[in-house]
């Protein structure tokens, strides 16, 4: 492929993402299906580029564009509000995703014939839902504070869980032995040393970012320290995923940190930060889902392994539909929202990359990696027909008060400033 074609590519790629998005605001169908085809029309259909050179590239590309999506997660995300609902997020998540993996453990044990750890390592592979995808989803829709924050808090943790319980499974399956004990330890270091690493180097820069207000590179040093952390994070043996969303949050909401800490003078961050993530998440975004479709593979259309996948998908909705029914019960203010919480559950990054672990550690599972792929498209279709069907359900009477409410205002300051 020549330069000046892979410009041509590149170009036209952004322009897609461009009305891809503007078609969400019309339609409120999300982009995230329309650019998981345009990569399988790209790639495996027409052969436009060629994938075999860009699967080994998945590691580097998923890690950029997870920390990036979630980075950018974290800046759009309400400390007091996060702090609020992170409980009812924390309990939210483990509900979901232990009946998530319990019921990919069942099917495939009793369906594929799997032994039991087997069909569990398939659970916690596709167990969470994905953040790279949900976050920029739950950015467009219209749903509650409340659904939105508890939503990308569980995609954020979740995928964390997913890497973790992997690679738990894994090492108990290579040592034959089960302890429980040792993989909960694991687990809530591997949280503490990203939540506590993440704290310190927020708190840091937001003071060293005030050298920057106004001025250029701020946002480039600022990424730079996020990749800082990232990789500093995973070194020490903790989750860059939590510390990137830690970061990000103490960033978006450095004022309000700094008054509680009752830390001297003025930590606004400056508003071209905010502007240059949304451009540069739109293009990691942009290019993260159709890169996901490029490297699809269309030889995983059997017959059977289409049938498993729907069926996987299948048991996934049932228990997530479940898990949401116990988890509104108890939560009445989230009743209006089922629809969505119920239907976003889309996987993507963390499956994908986590989809080829068995086979690189001598584990040999018939179709474990072209169920995976397969279930993170159906996953992302049936997220994208919820997500229509929520944006459409929604009576257009609730946006009426809000567009009234300006009007009112601006009456009242005319009348005030007759007199005067």
């Amino acid at each position: 492929m020549g330069v000046e074609t892979t410009f041509l590519i590149l170009g036209g790629i952004i322009v897609a993402g461009f009305f891809s998005q503007l078609f969400f605001q019309k339609t409120k169908i999300p982009d995230v299906i329309l650019l998981l085809l345009l990569g399988v029309l790209m790639g495996p259909v027409f052969g436009v580029v060629q994938a075999e050179p860009l699967v080994p590239m998945m590691a580097f590309i998923g890690a950029l564009a997870l920390i990036i999506l979630t980075f950018d997660g974290g800046l759009n995300l309400n400390f007091f509000k996060v702090l609020t609902e992170l409980s009812k997020a924390t309990i939210f998540t483990l509900l979901i995703f232990t009946l998530s993996t319990l019921a990919t453990a069942a099917f495939a044990t009793i369906v594929l014939e799997w032994q039991f750890i087997h069909g569990l390592l398939l659970g916690v592979v596709i167990g969470g839902s994905s953040a790279g995808i949900v976050l920029p989803i739950m950015q467009q829709l219209t749903t509650s504070e409340e659904a939105k924050t508890i939503l990308k808090l569980e995609s954020v943790i979740s995928d964390a869980l997913c890497v973790v319980g992997a690679i738990t499974i894994l090492q108990i399956i290579a040592s034959d032995a089960l302890n429980i004990s040792e993989a909960l330890h694991g687990l809530s270091s591997n949280f503490s040393i990203a939540v506590v690493i993440a704290m310190i180097f927020g708190l840091v820069w937001i003071g060293a970012l005030r050298q920057f207000y106004g001025k250029s590179l701020g946002y480039l040093l600022t990424l730079a320290v996020v990749f800082l952390l990232y990789g500093f994070v995973e070194y020490v043996g903790g989750n860059g995923v939590i510390a990137a969303l830690v970061f990000g949050v103490i960033l978006g909401n450095a004022g309000e940190i700094a008054q509680m800490l009752r830390m001297q003078g003025d930590f606004l961050i400056d508003r071209s930060i905010k502007a240059f993530q949304t451009e540069v998440s739109f293009f990691v975004k942009t290019f993260f889902f159709v890169y996901l479709g490029l490297i699809f593979n269309l030889d995983a259309l059997n017959s059977t392994t289409v049938i498993v996948s729907f069926g996987i998908v299948a048991a996934l909705l049932f228990a997530r539909y479940v898990g949401v029914k116990i988890f509104t019960d108890l939560n009445k203010s989230l009743e209006d929202s089922r629809i969505i919480l119920t239907s976003m559950f889309p996987r993507g990054l963390a499956a994908a990359v986590l989809a080829s672990l068995p086979f690189t550690q001598g584990i040999h599972l018939e179709g474990f990696a072209d169920i995976v792929f397969l279930v993170i498209i159906l996953t992302n279709v049936v997220a994208t027909i919820g997500a229509f069907i929520y944006e459409r359900s929604r009576p257009p009477e609730e946006e009426k008060p809000e567009a009234e409410k300006p009007k009112e205002k601006k009456t009242e300051k005319k009348t005030e400033k007759k007199p005067k």
